[in-house]
C-alpha cells in the first residue's frame, strides 16, 4: 500500500468510526453520496476545490453554503473542514471510495468485480449472483463489464481475492509454466 493509499486508509476510517459512534453512518454516507454527485456533475465546483490559488477560507465557505443546501451532518461538514484545514482535498475522491468499503463491509455488502468476454444475459447475470450471494451469506453489489480480451470465461474480484477463470488467464499460466 502506498502513502495515498494509507492516507485515503487513514482519514475514511476515523471518519467512518466516526459514524459508528455518533450513530451517523447512513447520514454520512448519504452526505458523501451527494457531494460526490455535486462534484462530478459541476465541473466548476470540482475545479473549485482543486484549484492551489483559490484559499482555505473561500473553500469553506463555498462548501458551508451547500452543505446549508443539502443539510449535511456536523460531523461531515467537520470532516470537510479538517480535509481544508490539512490541504487534503486532494484525497475526497479516495477517502470517498475507501468509506463505501467500511460502509459496505458494515451492512455486509460486497462489491464483486467480474469481466466477461462477451456480455452476460440477465438471467446469467442473476444465476451468478444467486451463487455469490449463497457462497459469501452477503447482499451482492455487481459490476460487469465486458473485455474481449478475455477471450472466453469469466473474471472475478471478490474482497480483494481475483478468480481467474478467463481463457486468456489459463493460456498465461500455461505460458508461464512453459517458461520456468
Amino acid at each position: 500500500m502506498d502513502n495515498l493509499e494509507q492516507l485515503h486508509e487513514r482519514y475514511a476510517k476515523a471518519l467512518f468510526n466516526f459514524g459508528k459512534d455518533t450513530h451517523a453512518i447512513d447520514k454520512i454516507m448519504q452526505d458523501i453520496e451527494t457531494l460526490t454527485h455535486i462534484i462530478r456533475s459541476n465541473g466548476e465546483f470540482s475545479r473549485l476545490l482543486r484549484h492551489p490559488e483559490i484559499g482555505k477560507d473561500e473553500k469553506l465557505k463555498v462548501l458551508k453554503a451547500v452543505s446549508r443546501i443539502y443539510r449535511f451532518c456536523d460531523g461531515f461538514m467537520d470532516f470537510l473542514k479538517l480535509l481544508i484545514r490539512k490541504n487534503r482535498l486532494n484525497l475526497i475522491h479516495g477517502v470517498f471510495l475507501r468509506h463505501r468499503d467500511y460502509y459496505d463491509m458494515e451492512r455486509k455488502k460486497v462489491k464483486v468485480f467480474i469481466r466477461s468476454a462477451v456480455e452476460l444475459t440477465r438471467a446469467q447475470i442473476n444465476k451468478l449472483s444467486g451463487h455469490l450471494r449463497s457462497f459469501l451469506k452477503e447482499e451482492i453489489i455487481l459490476d460487469a463489464e465486458v473485455d474481449p480480451s478475455l477471450i472466453g470465461g469469466l473474471f472475478l474480484k471478490v474482497h480483494e481475492r481475483i478468480y481467474d477463470a478467463s481463457v486468456k488467464g489459463v493460456l498465461n499460466g500455461i505460458n508461464k509454466r512453459l517458461a520456468e
